[in-house]
């Protein structure tokens, strides 16, 4: 009767000690795996072991006081030397110590009815401490061995014999360079989608498929003795990694090709009924594309081996392109609503100038009206924001800070963005627009920052104005934008109006030309670093928006797991530039957060926000950055102190809400640095026993991406199981330094004593 080896618990994390990495330990891994059991390597035993439920020891050279002192179980792996496995048995049964199980084996290599008959005995109830075990490999290759040398003898008398052996080893192995040359050019062709060359791409997909299929068909009839030999592993492996990489590659060309006429047929209007039905079957190809995509560099990821060098960087890149083609996925789904299949929708386009920053991205100097009509855009009007602004009849109270510090009694649209939420800048938008203009009834909203358009720029390369007879890059745009909107500037003029409303069709004119990927590459970065922020009136298309972070909503301070000892911490800085300049473009800030837990579980952070403004002069567009800053925290933490350069800030207003938000004045003049400091504590601190620190740091809408430091400083008590993010740990410090280029979320899993 067969033993079976059931895994009750299939959370359980198994580590694995040898000095290096070998097929046995490949392949005890791989079956490990398919148990659904959290297999780990390491060449010498970690200082975090009791996070392990089973160690398994290769040769350990240590002796057994070492292991039995941990809580964590172990198994002991004795290769080739009976007699210490007999001796470090004896003592653990002398010694009466209950975490150590020891095994005995005469040779590395074993088949798989092997490897389930030491499972069970790991895995059983048994009270046994010692398993000596003789492989059948061992059996094997000793009568393999002698049938060898008969064979010999024999050979040397049948010369056709040898003859017939030797090809039949050359075509055993003649999958070696078979699956080289075919993962040669599959990489190629990898890298030729990733170059945007699809037309190379075809041309090295062809190459790699003819010996990958022929690789396939042979490996098919000689697997069994790849099997027999215990060498079957690396090339199962390997055929499934090209076909995969296959797969990946045409599904990219096919995504590519439908891609970009799917987005030249966008500014197609005036098309007949087979017109837009045809682009409705390009979008659900599109669609299954992505599908297909997203499960296959999935598959290819956990194929990839994890080791240091070149399979690093791979695995890196397709850990990359996997999360994006995740996202694509999440929002392919609704397309055709979004472009109004069989309907006809209004989107409005706010562009803030985050050289003039805002809490919700800038300082509004332009609008937009995007009509879409059965997956078209039926039409683009743009709109220069005092054109609205002069219609406003009414009073309308602004925020404090504008009244007080802009010396504005009334509030306008350009100055509509004053939330850190894009959404309720969208909704305050709508009622400006519809009190001054009668504008009404949008689909949704987006907004474009400066730094958006820029990134456009830098994908289309360069665009030609006729009207302004002028060539626009991502380098001289924004200094043309200033150019043609502030020199000898009056509200009504219509220079930035007509300056924007050129750049942005001739932007849609040149998007048909431009490569699809690098488009949506652009776009990605602009979405990830929340320099556009998209909201939609529709909540079912809104939801994969939101989980994507990409509708520049604030979070909500809740707990993201089910556990009740939970501690959520919130951080969210944001500016306003009062300064009527464009200072921004000249600020540059490095964020420093200490947070220190205590022995009782109670937590003080420490916020250091550095300011440098590198403008020469005061004069226009740069100047003494004049800003409002306003930093959200956890509703009930306190405030400690709050300082600037040192010195205490006393005049700051305090509002309550969802979060605690704290606004002062500071000014920071050309070629100065000023550090603003912030100390406050929470009121919640870590129980005993299992918890979670959980902590939501925001980037603003439109700013910069900034340094971000963060060191933890953890007292002896508690433990630290699990985290987010890869830190640096030196004693009771933990480091890790990051760059801000969006929402972030850290999380450590805890453990108090």
């Amino acid at each position: 009767m067969p033993l079976i080896s059931e895994i009750v618990d299939s959370s359980q994390k198994v580590l694995i000690v040898n000095n290096k990495s070998t097929d046995f330990v490949a392949y005890l891994k791989q079956v490990l795996e398919k148990y659904s059991i959290n297999t780990y390597f390491s060449s010498k035993l970690s200082t975090n072991k009791e996070s392990f439920d089973l160690i398994f020891i290769l040769n350990p050279g240590k002796e057994i006081e070492a292991y039995a002192r941990s809580i964590t179980n172990y198994v002991l792996f004795f290769i080739g030397d009976p007699t210490k496995a007999l001796h470090t048995a004896k003592r653990v049964i002398t010694k009466n110590i209950k975490n150590i199980r020891v095994i005995n084996l005469d040779y590395e290599t074993f088949a798989g009815q092997d490897l389930e008959k030491i499972l069970w005995f790991i895995f059983s109830d048994s009270t046994e401490v010692l398993l000596n075990f003789r492989t059948r490999y061992r059996d094997d290759h000793r009568n393999n061995a002698k049938s060898q040398k008969k064979t010999a003898k024999y050979i040397t008398k049948k010369m056709p014999i040898r003859i017939i052996l030797i090809s039949l080893i050359l075509f055993f192995i003649s999958i070696i360079p078979l699956l080289a040359t075919s993962s040669y050019f599959l990489f190629r062709s990898a890298k030729a989608v990733k170059a945007n060359d699809n037309q190379k791409a075809q041309i090295f997909l062809s190459y790699g498929k003819i010996p990958l299929n022929s690789a396939n068909f042979i490996y098919k009839i000689t697997r069994p003795m790849y099997l027999m030999f215990s060498l079957a592993l690396i090339p199962d492996n390997t055929i499934d990694i090209n076909k995969r990489l296959e797969s990946i590659v045409e599904k990219s060309i096919s995504l590519s090709q439908n891609g970009e006429i799917f987005v030249s047929s966008l500014f197609e209007k005036n098309k007949n009924r087979d017109q837009i039905n045809s682009q409705s079957i390009r979008i659900d190809k599109i669609t299954n594309d992505i599908d297909s995509l997203a499960n296959e560099l999935v598959l290819l990821n956990q194929k990839i081996p994890e080791s240091k060098g070149f399979f690093e960087t791979v695995k890196s890149e397709v850990t990359t392109l996997s999360e994006d083609i995740i996202k694509a996925k999440a929002i392919s789904k609704d397309i055709k609503e979004i472009l109004a299949y069989n309907s006809e929708k209004k989107y409005l386009m706010l562009f803030a100038n985050n050289m003039e920053l805002r809490p919700g991205g800038g300082f509004i100097g332009s609008f937009g009206i995007l009509t879409v009509k059965d997956l078209t855009i039926k039409d683009i009007q743009i709109y220069d924001v005092y054109d609205a602004d002069g219609q406003l009849k009414q009073h309308i109270n602004p925020p404090d800070p504008i009244r007080k510090y802009l010396d504005q009694p009334n509030w306008f649209l350009r100055d509509s963005a004053f939330s850190p939420d894009f959404y309720e800048n969208y909704i305050q938008a709508k009622k400006f627009l519809n009190i001054e203009l009668g504008l009404s009834e949008f689909s949704g909203g987006f907004l474009i920052t400066t730094t958006a358009i820029q990134n456009m720029l830098e994908a289309i390369n360069e665009i030609y104005l006729p009207d302004f007879n002028e060539k626009i890059n991502k380098d001289n745009f924004y200094i043309k934008a200033q150019l043609y909107s502030e020199k000898d500037f009056f509200p009504g003029s219509t220079q930035k109006k007509s300056f924007l409303a050129s750049l942005t069709r001739q932007i849609f004119i040149d998007i048909e030309n431009a490569s699809v990927s690098t488009l949506l590459s652009a776009l990605n970065k602009s979405l990830d670093e929340k320099q556009i922020a998209l909201v939609f009136e529709d909540e079912n298309i809104q939801g994969p928006y939101d989980s994507q972070y990409w509708s520049g909503k604030t979070i909500s301070p809740y707990c993201f797991t089910d556990i009740d000892n939970c501690i959520v911490d919130y951080i969210f800085p944001y500016d306003a530039n009062l300064g009527v300049n464009k200072a921004n473009f000249f600020i540059s800030k490095n964020l420093n957060l200490k947070i220190k837990i205590n022995d009782s579980g109670s937590i003080i952070n420490e916020l250091s926000i550095l300011i440098n403004n590198e403008s020469q002069t005061n004069i226009f567009p740069g100047g003494t950055y004049k800003n409002y800053m306003q930093i959200a925290l956890p509703r009930r933490a306190i405030i400690r102190n709050l300082t600037r350069n040192g010195v205490l800030i006393e005049d700051f207003d305090e509002k309550v809400d969802v979060m605690k938000t704290i606004g002062f004045l500071t000014e920071i003049p050309p070629q100065k640095t000023v550090e603003i400091t912030i100390a406050y504590s929470l009121q919640n601190a870590i129980s005993d026993g299992d918890g979670i620190y959980q902590l939501i740091f925001q980037k603003q809408i439109g700013s910069k991406n900034s340094d971000l430091n963060i060191e933890f400083q953890i007292p002896n008590n508690i433990v630290i199981q699990d985290q987010n993010f890869n830190p640096v740990v030196k004693e009771d410090t933990i480091l890790y330094n990051t760059t801000l280029t969006g929402d972030k979320i850290f999380i450590l899993k805890l453990r108090k004593n």
